[in-house]
């Protein structure tokens, strides 16, 4: 009988103390969990600023902030030339080995909070596969305005050098748009032809 109570003893004992390890495992959890909340709501407001020896960055938002919208890429033009008015002018798709190359694009962009920002960038890939040119200007808001319209359209240009020696063939530009307001990029392909001239 006494046997008896001191295994009663001794079971309550170990119970106690499991239950102090599972209070403190979640006591320690919620702290964790608490404190990734508060880094990451710094970085989403911009207070933080991560970096990053790897390039590459996760492209997902933390937290969800309910933004939604539209953002395409509704015209593209390769041309010789893009006037003041950001038209076309001579639309082309073939070009020769030493030639600007000027294209220019619509976008369509739902508003943020009565703003737009669109951050174009691009690479430019030879028929080897060879990336020639990459433009990757994160934070260079190439369009920044404020609107009371739900959907802008938005006219841009750009324009790149083709060096002396490209080998002809099919060359593709690869354009990356971006509205950081909405978490939003899309990317369009296009092909065009280089002769040696």
């Amino acid at each position: 009988m006494n046997g008896a109570k001191m295994n009663k003893k001794a079971n309550a004992v170990i119970m106690d103390q499991q239950g102090s390890v599972i209070i403190q495992s979640l006591i320690y959890l919620v702290v964790i969990i608490l404190s990734s909340a508060g880094v990451l709501l710094l970085i989403n407001l911009g207070i933080l600023t991560p970096k990053s020896s790897n390039e590459e960055i996760l492209l997902s938002e933390f937290i969800p902030l309910g933004r939604s919208g539209e953002l395409q890429i509704a015209e593209f033009n390769f041309c010789s030339n893009v006037d003041q008015n950001f038209d076309c002018i001579s639309p082309k798709e073939e070009f020769s080995s030493g030639e600007e190359v000027h294209f220019n694009f619509v976008v369509e962009s739902s508003t943020y909070d009565r703003q737009i920002m669109i951050v174009e960038n691009y690479r430019l890939i030879n028929p080897e596969d060879k990336v020639l040119l990459e433009v990757d200007e994160k934070n260079n808001f190439h369009f920044d305005m404020e609107s009371n319209k739900d959907l802008e359209r938005v006219k841009l240009k750009d324009y790149f050098i083709l060096g002396h020696e490209e080998v002809e063939g099919e060359y593709r530009l690869e354009l990356l748009i971006e509205n950081p307001l909405l978490n939003k990029r899309v990317t369009l392909s296009r092909s065009f032809m280089v002769r040696n001239g």
